[in-house]
């Protein structure tokens, strides 16, 4: 199994080939490097939640909407909640348009 370490004195990071019985001795060795995570595990199967709607059924994507009801502007809202009023969906038009405006007016004042 590969394991990334940062060196706390370079500051280099370095990939290290081990088994995972060997990992505690090799960690106790070597007391300058600590573990680097650059990137989320790779878990079989699992492509950002895309690929997960196919295998779920139907109750739990219910849940899933009831809960989205409950918090109408979260991302599980958007992707399961199946009845918004048009009021609803202008109004997050303009909250958007608006979160747009202020994000480019701060970056402008960073500049």
């Amino acid at each position: 199994m590969e394991y990334t370490f940062l060196n706390k004195k370079t500051k280099k990071i370095k990939t290290y080939e081990m088994k995972i019985s060997e990992y505690d001795d090799f960690v106790k060795k070597h007391p300058n490097l600590e573990r680097y995570h650059d990137a989320p595990p790779n878990i079989a199967g699992s492509r950002g939640g895309e690929h997960l709607d196919a295998k779920t059924d139907n109750t739990w994507k219910e849940v899933l909407a009831k809960i989205g009801e409950q918090n109408p502007r979260s991302p599980l809202a958007d992707k399961y909640r199946k009845n918004k009023s048009v009021k609803e969906v202008k109004t997050n038009q303009i909250i958007e348009k608006h979160v747009k405006k202020a994000q480019n007016k701060l970056v402008q004042r960073t500049n």
